[in-house]
């Protein structure tokens, strides 16, 4: 809808096929989401009832009042919809996300709220960063992408500051869950990630060499987060006979994995204390 000749480095499907072809692709697309959640979900696991409120919130976030609505006011709208529009866009996404698994793990009422406001933060925070970024790394105002966001309206100084109102928005909804410990560490240390991959470095006035070190840094985090993640997976499962999807822990085991973790860990050692702590909470997921 934007119109973007490519996506992440490769030609979109309308450019290769056209515009008809990529909305029927999408059309085609979507119910599998909804397929995969019904028939990969494990009823001993997640009782019925619970995973229809998950797919009831799914539908909600993408519909009409939701993602759709962020949308058509993205390519309608006026300069003055931007706060309503990242919202809806990404905002949506993060709450659905989070409200999805609360709803999975049977969280509370005043909990799933909780979820719901973090998630909204952080969607639209990891989006008003990724603009700050984009925003570096253009050269001239002909590769701008249509479409409003912060940097665009407001320029990166006070995209910086939304991005840090939003950071405190989201902690302080998760300090509602002090009762679960140190078990919601990696939802404290992702919101830092979000801001933190290189708007730390932005926002300290880093030079470019430092920034590429921070985005390598940042890289390298995200793949240790997802393989420390498989490894908790692994550890909760008791009677799985095989692992289909594919991970560090699924092909090479436990043990390798760990390795990885070790490995990826040291990466960022050299870098400032800060970070180097977000990694540190990670390796103690491990143990939890």
């Amino acid at each position: 809808m934007d119109d973007d000749p490519s996506r992440r480095g490769k030609p979109s499907n309308h450019k290769i096929y056209g515009v008809d072809m990529a909305i029927l692709a999408g059309d085609a697309l979507f119910p599998l989401g909804f397929r995969h959640i019904v028939s990969h979900t494990p009823s001993d696991l997640v009782p019925e009832p619970r995973l229809l409120r998950v797919i009831t919130e799914i539908a909600r976030a993408v519909g009409s009042t939701g993602m759709a609505a962020g949308q058509f006011l993205d390519l309608e709208g006026e300069p003055n919809s931007v706060e309503f529009v990242q919202e809806k866009k990404f905002g949506e996404m993060g709450e659905c996300s989070a409200v999805c698994g609360g709803l999975l793990a049977g969280a509370e009422d005043d909990e799933l709220q909780r979820l719901r406001r973090y998630g909204r933060a952080v969607g639209v925070l990891y989006q008003v960063v990724d603009d700050v970024l984009e925003e570096k790394k253009r050269e001239n105002e002909e590769t701008m992408k249509k479409g409003k966001s912060y940097v665009g309206v407001y320029g990166v100084e006070k995209a910086l500051e939304v991005a840090e109102e939003l950071r405190a928005k989201a902690k302080k909804e998760l300090d509602g869950f002090e009762k679960y410990g140190e078990s919601v560490a990696p939802l404290y240390s992702f919101v830092d990630y979000a801001v933190d991959r290189v708007c730390g470095g932005l926002l300290a006035g880093a030079e470019d060499d430092e920034l590429q070190r921070l985005r390598r840094y940042g890289k390298a985090v995200g793949v240790l987060y997802q393989v420390v993640d498989d490894v908790l997976e692994e550890k909760k499962r008791e009677n799985e006979e095989t692992r289909k999807e594919k991970s560090y822990v699924g092909v090479y085991g436990v043990e390798k994995a760990l390795e990885v973790v070790e490995e990826l860990g040291s990466r960022p050692r050299r870098n400032w204390m800060g970070l180097r702590n977000m990694v540190r909470v990670w390796h103690l997921c491990i143990a939890l």
